[in-house]
């Protein structure tokens, strides 16, 4: 994916429980939806390549329809080999590991960024190639 001329397939989705921030999405030129994730993404299986979320623990889907559920549609709409990028706090990070594992994603960097006034993990899993 560092390759200039591989497309890199990307959807910014902002949830529901979020301010809504399309327009500096469309602004930019890029795509984007405003979704629940609760509810399957209106895309086909297998088609972006990254899938990015910060402040997942702040998110009141994960209360709502869990964290397991979330993961899965993530892992659904990511290809093979695919990244997730995550930022939250480090509690949110344990909870989220050994899911990620059992689902067959490999960690490909994890540094702790902590200060005096956040707990916060950033992790880069790859989905496993088929």
């Amino acid at each position: 994916m560092q390759d200039d001329k591989v497309p890199v397939w990307v959807m910014n989705v902002v949830p529901i429980e979020a301010p809504n921030t399309l327009q500096h999405v469309y602004d930019r030129g890029l795509i984007g939806i405003y979704h629940d994730w609760c509810q399957d993404a209106p895309t086909y299986p297998r088609t972006y390549d990254a899938v990015r979320m910060e402040n997942f623990s702040s998110m009141k889907f994960v209360e709502r329809c869990g964290l397991v559920s979330v993961v899965l549609e993530v892992d659904r709409i990511l290809r093979p080999g695919g990244l997730f990028l995550f930022s939250d706090h480090a509690s949110m990070y344990g909870a989220l590991q050994p899911i990620m594992l059992a689902l067959g994603f490999k960690a490909n960097g994890v540094q702790n960024v902590s200060s005096a006034e956040h707990d916060q993990m950033l992790a880069v899993w790859q989905k496993k190639a088929v």
